[in-house]
């Protein structure tokens, strides 16, 4: 059974409640995610070569609101924490496979190494579990429909199963699958054989299925 997207906490506007130390608290934490998306679109720019401008304001504008977001469902956490690494993780790895159509593996293990974050050990085989389980689906995906999936996107999606578990993994590809067949349908729609980038999608879907 699917859960619901889960409730904005009551108390999550420190402004509202006039908790001073928690109004510092939240602002540091939103500084510090945009100090480290600035960081990232400085890298990425002078990599990929790009505008490092407009790089930096889309960086630090998703960077914020996604850690505003988590702040807001989650509270001071170490969900929090987690979902920010892992959002600052998708910036970089989505921006990547636009440009080039690949993904450094140090991004998976990065995502790997998050999912311990407020995560004991006694989990790992479970965790261990769903991402084989999710390297299976996709692999089995490839075999049987023959659709073109590449290395990358395979290892990203185990990699966040690894960190989800196995249901909230597999709906997070599932959503995520879902969104590059509609959006691309019409992209590409003269065409269909087209190729495009998996991991914006997937980083969509799997960030949908974080707050499940």
């Amino acid at each position: 059974m699917i859960s619901a997207i889960k409730p904005i906490k009551p108390d999550f506007s420190p402004v509202l409640s006039g908790d001073v130390y928690s109004i510092i608290s939240w602002l540091a934490i939103l500084l510090i995610a945009g100090l480290s998306a600035l960081f990232i679109a400085r890298y990425s720019a002078k990599r990929f070569k790009t505008d490092e401008k407009k790089t930096a304001i889309c960086f630090m504008a998703f960077a914020v609101i996604s850690s505003l977001i988590m702040l807001c469902f989650f509270g001071f956490s170490a969900i929090t924490l987690k979902g920010i690494i892992l959002s600052l993780i998708f910036i970089l790895s989505s921006f990547e496979d636009v440009k080039t159509r690949e993904c450094d593996d140090f991004l998976h293990v990065m995502i790997v190494i998050a999912a311990f974050i407020g995560t004991g050990m006694t989990a790992l085989p479970g965790m261990i579990i769903s991402a084989v389980f999710v390297f299976a689906v996709m692999v089995g995906t490839i075999l049987i429909t023959g659709v073109e999936i590449g290395g990358a996107d395979i290892k990203m999606a185990a990699a966040c199963a690894f960190l989800l578990g196995v249901r909230r993994g597999l709906l997070g590809l599932i959503f995520g699958l879902i969104l590059a067949v509609i959006f691309n349908m019409f992209k590409n729609r003269k065409n269909k054989k087209a190729g495009f980038p998996m991991i914006p999608y997937l980083a969509v879907g799997f960030m949908t299925a974080f707050f499940m």
